[in-house]
């Protein structure tokens, strides 16, 4: 998918892994090969080798190529699939979500993670599957902003309103004063998930 210089890749493993180490392999390995298609796409695979550049991570543990810096890219993994957002125009952040039970329940999580008027606005949907499916929609913008900045949901999702401009796009915004480094003006566009069942959004900058 081309949007704003931004494509989004996505994969799934041959075959079952369990839980644990070998699925975080599983997903290791998947990164590597999206990134190395990526890379190739980009024309950035030098004389087609099949190593990656070296990578370094920030102080919040987002990978980048140091030798690339035009190069910008962003995982997420949920369920079976695994999600490559790869920017040339800047900062990047993706989420995918599987929608699954809140074991936790949604007014709960709603209320610790959110901002008021989200938990409210969540707490008012009648249709349980609406709910659930509004709860996981948030969820994938917000995650997909702080992973945009580079700093995880140790960031703090309740920092920040979205505004809406469609059903399927819109802007975040800062809520009061937010400390350096913790906000930066980004939109966001709700994708096609790579299966029914989950959702899917990507930050970028406008």
């Amino acid at each position: 998918m081309n949007a704003m210089g931004i494509r989004i890749y996505s994969d799934e493993p041959g075959r079952p892994a369990a839980p644990g180490k070998e699925k975080r392999a599983q997903i290791r390995c998947l990164q590597k090969a999206l990134l190395q298609k990526a890379l190739r796409d980009a024309g950035l695979s030098a004389d087609g080798r099949e190593e990656l550049p070296p990578v370094r991570k920030t102080t919040y543990g987002k990978p980048y190529f140091p030798s690339l810096p035009d190069f910008h890219f962003n995982f997420s993994d949920s369920g079976r699939f695994v999600v490559l957002a790869v920017s040339s125009e800047g900062p990047v952040g993706i989420d995918l979500q599987q929608i699954v039970p809140v074991r936790a329940g949604i007014d709960r999580m709603a209320a610790r993670f959110y901002t008021k008027e989200e938990a409210e606005a969540l707490s008012a949907v009648s249709s349980p599957a609406e709910k659930e499916r509004m709860f996981f929609r948030l969820w994938t913008i917000k995650e997909a902003y702080l992973k945009f900045l580079g700093i995880g949901l140790s960031g703090g999702m309740n920092r920040y309103s979205l505004r809406f401009a469609s059903a399927e796009e819109g802007e975040i915004l800062p809520r009061g004063d937010v400390p350096a480094g913790v906000y930066e003006k980004a939109s966001f566009r709700c994708l096609t998930a790579p299966e029914e069942g989950y959702l899917m959004t990507m930050v970028y900058k406008p």
